[in-house]
């Protein structure tokens, strides 16, 4: 574990966050948070066109430049299914576009708990289908960060069974909250370690984004899936992290099915820690995410 890695941590605790208070959530929630906008160095480095798909905003990025033949990277923000894209998630993409050219999709998809996975499974279908029309024959990867990072496995899930747009060649997940009930029997001995998350509050944003359904449903809680037939699946983790029990048996799980499933878990890593790129094991997960975007599996 490196010292910034410690440092970085020791500073993320400072911050406040409505999901370690099940009071908070509600006045949180009532309030409209507007999504951080597309970062300085974003702008000044891609062309930035934003558009209406499915009733929400989709943000495309293209590096100057770009080559015809480069991927397509479809990135879902995280926020526990409750909140808009923050400039951690920017950050990532900046870092991801640093080590890799390629197109960047950010859908604002809808949110708990105005809106649930009813709604947010509408929307993907419509931006695949918008895809499947823009698209030529470029490498097509889905990836996200916590609930989000749920979110893209269980949408290749529903695109494995319904043919649904063109598949993903990939999936790139970061710290993904793939069970919502959250009612793993390891969570319990990791949330003090954990600086960011709180099993309550989780429970409860779950419970919103499940709406009509069963939280323990699969397409709200993909680890409950039959989770053969996925593309590669490369998973980026912190051990100081509530979901570090359930990420660990997505891994096995896969892994059981003969998929294909690449694990990396960071010592001293806390929820998302590819959000604070400058850390030495952000930059090693970074450059691994990388290598999947572009189609290859970093050496470790």
């Amino acid at each position: 574990m490196s010292m910034l890695m410690t440092v970085t941590r020791n500073l993320a605790r400072l911050r406040r966050t409505s999901l370690r208070s099940d009071e908070a959530l509600p006045r949180s929630t009532s309030q409209e948070r507007s999504s951080a906008v597309v970062s300085r160095p974003l702008q000044r480095r891609c062309d930035v066109e934003k558009l209406v798909v499915g009733g929400c905003e989709v943000v495309t990025l293209r590096p100057h430049g770009l080559a015809p033949s480069s991927p397509h990277l479809v990135y879902l923000h995280g926020g526990a299914y409750v909140s808009p894209i923050v400039g951690a998630h920017w950050r990532i993409l900046d870092a991801l576009l640093r080590r890799t050219p390629a197109t960047v999709t950010v859908p604002m998809y809808p949110l708990a708990p105005k809106q649930s996975i009813e709604e947010g499974l509408a929307f993907l279908d419509a931006l695949s289908a918008h895809l499947e029309r823009q698209a030529d024959n470029e490498r097509l990867v889905y990836a996200g960060d916590s609930a989000s990072g749920g979110l893209a496995l269980s949408y290749a899930i529903r695109q494995r069974d319904n043919d649904v747009g063109r598949r993903a060649a990939a999936l790139i997940l970061f710290a993904p909250w793939v069970d919502v009930t959250m009612t793993n029997p390891g969570i319990p001995a990791m949330e003090p370690a954990d600086i960011m998350l709180v099993a309550a509050g989780l429970r409860t944003c779950g419970k919103w984004w499940a709406g009509s359904r069963d939280p323990a449903d699969p397409a709200v809680s993909p680890i409950h899936a039959d989770l053969a037939g996925l593309p590669p699946v490369s998973i980026f983790q912190g051990d100081r992290d509530l979901f570090l029990p359930d990420v660990t048996l997505l891994d096995q799980r896969i892994r059981q099915t003969g998929g294909d499933s690449s694990l990396t878990v960071a010592k001293g890593g806390f929820h998302v820690y590819v959000g604070a790129p400058w850390v030495p094991e952000a930059k090693y997960a970074l450059d691994r995410a990388a290598a999947a975007i572009a189609g290859s599996r970093a050496p470790r």
